[in-house]
């Protein structure tokens, strides 16, 4: 990602130009793109405009998701539902954003249909997923799975804007991702030679 004006996001590094996210292996330690407060792992993003994104709370001026310590339990932005932990997106100013469902047939571009799901690949960090994501067929999966009739989470820009961390590319909000090595991450296509997540 490149820095928006001159700073990264909260709790992301700046190497070589561009902001970063350094992943480490999850224990019992937060993810390094969020900061332990109060016993919670937290997202610090700025408000857009005068409001919080949907999933996010306004904490001190500040848009924040909350996130458990990584165990036995959801994440605060999801709910147990069947024995799994799901994103339940409400809808903002009469119109939803999604949750993972496919759009007409098809599925987000960073996801793969499976089971009739959009699922998010992502490789095992060691050996275990992140507790949000089940191990199938040696991915580590997000199984988004229509919460009765709720729509999908879209990346358009809200009231002609971006989010903070996106770009406004050929109509679409996308985040710019340099490849790790010489290939982007699973749940990443290669365009040009950005990794970008397209979301429609």
């Amino acid at each position: 990602m490149k820095p928006i004006g001159s700073q990264c996001r909260t709790g992301i590094k700046s190497i070589g130009g561009r902001c970063r996210i350094d992943m480490k292996p999850i224990g019992g330690q937060c993810r390094i793109d969020m900061k332990p407060i109060g016993g919670q792992c937290r997202i610090d993003m700025k408000p857009i405009g005068s409001q919080c994104r949907i999933d996010m709370k306004p904490i001190g001026g500040r848009c924040r998701i909350d996130i458990k310590p990584i165990g036995s339990q959801c994440r605060t932005d999801m709910k147990p539902i069947g024995g799994r932990c799901r994103i339940d997106m409400k809808p903002i100013g009469g119109q939803c954003r999604t949750d993972m469902k496919p759009i007409g047939s098809q599925c987000r571009t960073d996801m793969k249909p499976i089971g009739g799901q959009c699922r998010i690949d992502m490789k095992p960090i060691g050996s275990q997923c992140r507790i949000d994501m089940k191990p199938i067929g040696g991915q580590c999966r997000i199984d988004m799975k229509p919460i009765g009739s709720q729509c999908r989470i879209d990346m358009k820009p809200i009231g002609g804007q971006c989010r903070t961390d996106m770009k406004p590319i050929g109509g679409q909000c996308r985040i710019d991702i340099k490849p790790i090595g010489s290939q982007c991450r699973i749940d990443i296509k290669p365009i040009g030679s950005q990794c970008k997540i397209h979301i429609n």
